[in-house]
């Protein structure tokens, strides 16, 4: 039986919930934090329940905006079986969030739905910074970070390491650090660590530190060991750039290891640039800026602006001609040329001025007697080349003309290395680098080749030299300053000097002036008995030797120089050395870290050297009686 004060207890209970439901769990109070959530007073996570109340504060719809908090301890997550995101699309955290340099770690987050990480989707008004996530296990459908799933706002110096984020979702992004960072947002300073990136979907954009940015990017950085995985479009540090997006000081640092990225359509440090125009067919560019290449194609670049031509994970037949009369400024970035446009062209031919290539990620060119007279990279006699840069190039010719240098019956243009990664097989007639000329060309005639710096392995398994003349050609003058230089000699042309027609001739190896560097020769066992070599037993199938250097060699001051072979085991690396009597540098580098090895594509021709077969001496060409230190 219902008496009166039981139904006025019944009807305030009804009361209640229905206040309860329509507020949605909205009045929850930030009280149950220490703090005042001011800048001078902020909201204080000491522990994992203090994140554990503010996740479950923002995503019943208390979002912060203009409140702060500051994460005081390091907090270990292991124990939450799977971490629930701070804020939802409904939902997004929209306050400061100080890590304070405090590492959150062992999490882990599977949703299946968007916007997931520690924080799964931040609002406008935003600042996640100085926060560091390490062994994080990350799994969700699209907008996926280690950090932020989402950002609308500011996300900055945060770091994640060790960890493995994974989408299973399409059109958005996933990334080390954060998924997707959208309108207006902003990232700057981020660093991933060991990461595993994967986006299972296409159109999961897939980025080392971010997977998708539409507003401003700066000072981001994927270190090694780390992979990063995409169906469409994969960056070692961002996914995808959406048009109007900017970036600057994109970084990867594999000293730790490698930072590897497999994509069907692109990869790169940026898998993709919407604001970069396409080159699908002939396209004659007039003005500076970056093209995306993704289609055979003759470029001609008509402008002294730099231009960069950017490649996807497609190989095509390119040719790149630079015909402006002061010279062309080129960076190609992650461009595979598996030939000349077609059989009477060159790669890339620098007709006039003075010209600078610059190497930025990874690149292939290769020229299997598809233009057989013309050089694979051709420096016009009244043309002037320096290749420079922090990126690689793997060059194969199997023709006439040279790798790097003049077409058959011409002379080379002055040729500068001043850095890059360069590995070069050259076979048939033509130097690797240098010239074609034929004998009718005096050394007078001949540009200049000069190494300052960078990697340079050379191979060469032909007639031609390494370094120097074709079969028929003469050397000029070859300048080392400083660099890297390995050459191989696999067959009857000289390692620096002329070619096999010429070398027996008085005065037509030219000369080689070292005034530092580290340049090591070799011979490979085919090419012993054109040497006069005596095989080594055992016999690895190579010797170190110079028989192949032709060319007279001599210092700055026109004083003999022989070789001194000098051990760096033991020295940290990379060493710098200095030459005595003068005190003065004369090597700054690693050690000769790679060997040739006969393949059938051009990457796999050199094979970095570990275990027991490290060589660690350096190879410097100096007067009789000098001696050299490590600094």
């Amino acid at each position: 039986m219902k008496t009166k004060n039981s139904r006025k207890f019944l009807s305030l209970i009804m009361a209640l919930t229905m206040i309860m439901t329509l507020l949605g769990g909205m009045t929850i109070s930030a009280s149950a934090f220490n703090g005042a959530g001011t800048v001078t007073s902020p909201y204080l996570i000491a522990s994992a329940a203090d994140l554990q109340q503010l996740s479950m504060d923002v995503n019943n719809g208390k979002d912060f905006n203009g409140e702060y908090f500051r994460l005081t301890d390091d907090l270990d997550l292991s124990a939450v079986s799977s971490w629930k995101p701070i804020g939802n699309s409904a939902n997004p955290f929209d306050g400061f969030f100080d890590g304070n340099g405090k590492t959150i770690s062992n999490i882990t987050i599977s949703v299946a739905g968007h916007n997931v990480g520690l924080f799964g989707s931040v609002g406008d008004n935003s600042v996640i910074e100085n926060l560091k996530v390490y062994k994080a296990v990350v799994f969700g459908w699209q907008s996926v970070g280690a950090v932020v799933g989402r950002s609308f706002g500011t996300v900055e110096n945060c770091q994640v390491s060790d960890s493995i984020i994974e989408s299973d979702g399409r059109g958005q992004g996933v990334g080390g650090v954060v998924g997707g960072s959208w309108n207006d947002g902003v990232v700057s300073n981020l660093t991933a660590t060991r990461v595993y990136v994967l986006g299972t979907q296409s159109t999961a954009y897939a980025g080392g530190v971010v997977g998708k940015i539409e507003g401003t990017a700066s000072n981001l950085q994927t270190v090694g060991e780390s992979t990063i995985t995409g169906m469409d479009y994969a960056g070692s540090v961002i996914g995808y750039v959406s048009a109007g997006a900017t970036y600057s000081g994109l970084s990867i640092d594999e000293s730790g290891g490698p930072v590897t990225v497999t994509a069907d359509s692109s990869e790169g440090y940026v898998g993709f640039d919407a604001n970069i125009p396409p080159i699908t067919g002939d396209t004659t560019i007039t003005t500076g800026g970056s093209y995306n290449v993704q289609d055979d194609a003759v470029i001609t670049i008509t402008t002294n602006a730099p231009v960069t031509l950017v490649g996807d994970t497609g190989t095509y037949a390119i040719t790149i001609n630079c015909t402006h009369a002061s010279g062309a400024d080129l960076t190609l970035e992650d461009l595979s040329i598996v030939s000349p446009a077609s059989n009477s062209s060159n790669i890339v031919n620098f007709t006039a001025g003075v010209n600078t290539l610059t190497l930025e990620g990874e690149n292939l060119m290769e020229n299997n007697r598809v233009a057989d007279s013309k050089a694979v990279i051709r420096v016009a006699p009244s043309a002037a080349l320096t290749i420079e840069g922090p990126g690689t190039l793997y060059l194969y010719k199997n023709a006439m003309g040279t790798g790097i240098g003049s077409d058959t019956n011409e002379a080379n243009g002055d040729i500068t290395f001043s850095g890059g990664n360069i590995f070069m097989k050259g076979s048939r007639t033509g130097a690797v680098i240098g010239n074609d000329a034929g004998s009718s060309f005096n050394q007078n005639d001949l540009g200049v080749i000069t190494i300052n710096g960078g990697n340079l392995y050379v191979t060469n398994v032909a007639n031609g030299a390494a370094i120097g003349g074709s079969n028929q050609s003469k050397n000029g003058t070859v300048i080392m300053n400083g660099g890297n230089l390995t050459i191989t000699t696999a067959f009857a042309g000289s390692a620096i000097g002329a070619g096999n027609g010429q070398k027996n001739n008085a005065g037509a190896n030219g000369t080689l002036i070292v005034n530092g560097g580290s340049i090591k020769a070799m011979i490979t066992d085919n090419a012993y008995d054109i040497w006069e070599i005596t095989p080594p037993n055992p016999d690895p199938g190579y010797v170190v030797n110079d028989a192949a250097i032709t060319a007279d060699i001599e210092d700055g001051n026109g004083d003999p120089a022989v070789l001194h072979t000098v051990s760096a085991f033991g020295e940290d690396l990379p060493v710098t050395v200095n030459v005595d009597p003068s005190d003065t540098l004369f090597y700054q580098g690693d050690l000769h870290e790679y060997i040739y090895e006969a393949s059938t594509t051009t990457a796999d021709n050199f094979v970095k050297l570990t275990g027991s077969g490290i060589d660690y001496n350096l190879y410097f060409y100096a007067p009789s009686g000098s001696s050299f230190d490590f600094v």
